[in-house]
């Protein structure tokens, strides 16, 4: 799509609401290799700009209740493509009913995906790495179908399904097949003042079929505690992809974590807004069948929100961090890279 016709549909879809949402991220880094690695060469060094997003969003409700809705979201991604040049795609664009039917939202269009963003949520670190299906491509944040969501009264559980192209949002469908998934979360302790309030269990599956006779099917089972000053996650991820008969099977592992520490000592006094440590674990074996194909990865540091106050600038955070890839396979050389990465939020 072109540039101008992108930003067209941002200004028309402006002009129709009665108080669109304007806003965006932009995500960048410095990194410097330490090793002699499978992609750079140590002492390597590069400022970056990873990515960028802008879109509005908007809500027209069917009554002064505020109960029901219809809404939308434009958002537009851009991303660098390695040889200096961004090139730009419309990651959402959907149309969304909710409140009609209680505590359930319908989208229809280049929707959310019912994993990838729920995860992000936890993790809280997108603009350092995504998340482990994402990273390792096993499917992505956002495709093109329908999907329904329900939260229930007090948030003890959430249920959210798609149908969806199955492609992604970077590519068309190539034929009449469909991916179907689902994610279940409960929330056993929501609204308690346990410890554990934030506990939650989670399951999700993903059946899809990239062509006649062929298996793109995807299983998560993970658990996570999340509060304001500390969260942790872990989780085990199945996949089964070729032909459905003698499917390659594969999947892996992640654990992810962080501890606020300025919301933990500086609760009631004017300090930096959070500051503290996060890691992220993973490993992933593409193919359980076969040897040294494995690859660990993780990624360690520590963050910060400088704005001293509650000041009317950008909303930024900086993290250091240290990110280590090796292989099974003998013949590729690991990387070690210090990154400085950035998020400023408008």
């Amino acid at each position: 799509m072109k540039i101008w016709r992108i930003w067209g549909f941002l200004l028309i879809a402006s002009s129709l609401s009665a108080g669109p949402t304007l806003g965006g991220k932009i995500y960048f880094d410095y990194t410097y290799d330490l090793t002699d690695g499978q992609h750079t060469v140590k002492g390597f060094n590069s400022f970056n700009v990873t990515r960028f997003y802008f879109g509005v969003q908007g809500k027209h409700y069917f009554s002064n209740t505020q109960k029901g809705y219809a809404g939308y979201r434009i958002l537009l991604d851009g991303k660098d493509m390695g040889n200096g040049y961004f090139t730009a795609y419309v990651k959402y664009a959907y149309f969304e009913i909710g409140g009609v039917l209680p505590y359930t939202t319908l989208r229809l269009g280049q929707v959310p995906t019912p994993w990838v963003g729920f995860e992000e949520k936890i993790w809280g670190f997108r603009f350092v790495q995504k998340v482990f299906v994402d990273q390792f491509n096993y499917f992505g944040s956002t495709d093109r179908g329908v999907t329904v969501s329900y939260t229930s009264p007090k948030k003890f559980a959430q249920v959210a399904l798609a149908l969806v192209n199955g492609e992604g949002y970077h590519a068309p469908e190539v034929n009449k097949y469909k991916d179907m998934m689902g994610r279940l979360s409960i929330f056993p302790l929501a609204g308690s003042q346990s410890l554990l309030s934030g506990l939650g269990l989670h399951a999700y599956g993903h059946l899809g079929t990239p062509d006649q006779n062929q298996k793109r099917n995807r299983y998560i089972f993970a658990v996570s505690e999340k509060t304001k000053a500390f969260h942790l996650m872990g989780e085990v991820v199945l996949a089964e992809d070729g032909p459905a008969d003698t499917p390659v099977k594969g999947g892996g592992f992640s654990v992810h974590g962080s501890i606020d520490l300025g919301k933990l000592l500086f609760a009631q006094r004017p300090a930096p807004k959070s500051f503290g440590l996060f890691f992220k674990y993973d490993q992933l074996d593409p193919n359980k069948d076969a040897q040294n194909d494995g690859v660990t990865e993780w990624v360690a540091g520590i963050f910060v929100h400088p704005c001293l106050f509650e000041a009317s600038i950008p909303n930024v955070t900086l993290a250091l961090n240290v990110v280590n890839v090796s292989y099974e396979d003998p013949t590729l050389k690991n990387d070690t890279e210090v990154r400085l990465n950035g998020e400023i939020r408008f």
